[in-house]
């Protein structure tokens, strides 16, 4: 055998640096901490910030005004437990809704308003307790939703005796349009 052929006369490979095994870096310059999945925390905080803003920015802390809003509302009957002497007759009325997304009151003639809330994707639900002169009393349900200028909601009347027996119920699918207002 040859020197050039022996398995201990082949050049040895270079060796590896420190920094691939892992050690730690030996400059003066110290590097930027850094979380697990690779970015800088100075940036990963900087970026939380930001979306902490942005959301804070983008959802008021103070309940919007609905104002004074109309509603052309049609009320399309579902069920009726009641005599023609009791319950409430409806077809079609305005619909008004008043006050600010938290505090709603919503009024239809003929019927007692009604205080609730508006939630997110116009959300609504609203109801009222009444009572007349006889000790009858009236319980009202309101909920649905309003999306721009259409509103889809449904209404329940129940109604009970002075002792608190059910006597009847109404129903109601409600929908209707932004009324458009007076010049």
């Amino acid at each position: 055998m040859t020197a050039n052929n022996h398995p201990l006369s082949q050049p040895s490979p270079p060796p590896r640096s420190s920094l691939a095994h892992g050690a730690a870096h030996t400059s003066s310059a110290r590097q930027p901490a850094r979380a697990p999945w690779g970015r800088p925390a100075a940036t990963l905080a900087a970026m939380a910030l930001a979306a902490i803003a942005l959301i804070a920015l983008a959802s008021p802390a103070h309940a919007q005004s609905t104002g004074n809003q109309t509603y052309a509302a049609e009320f399309e009957q579902v069920t009726n437990s009641c005599t023609a002497t009791q319950g409430f007759q409806l077809a079609k009325a305005p619909l008004t809704l008043r006050g600010t997304d938290a505090e709603t009151t919503v009024t239809v003639p003929k019927l007692p308003p009604m205080s609730g809330s508006q939630r997110r994707r116009g959300k609504l639900n609203a109801a009222a307790d009444a009572s007349d002169s006889d000790g009858k009393r009236t319980r009202l349900k309101l909920s649905g939703r309003i999306v721009r200028t259409q509103l889809q909601l449904l209404l329940i009347a129940e109604f009970y005796a002075k002792d608190g027996s059910p006597v009847c119920s109404q129903s109601w699918n409600v929908t209707g349009q932004l009324a458009k207002s007076a010049k």
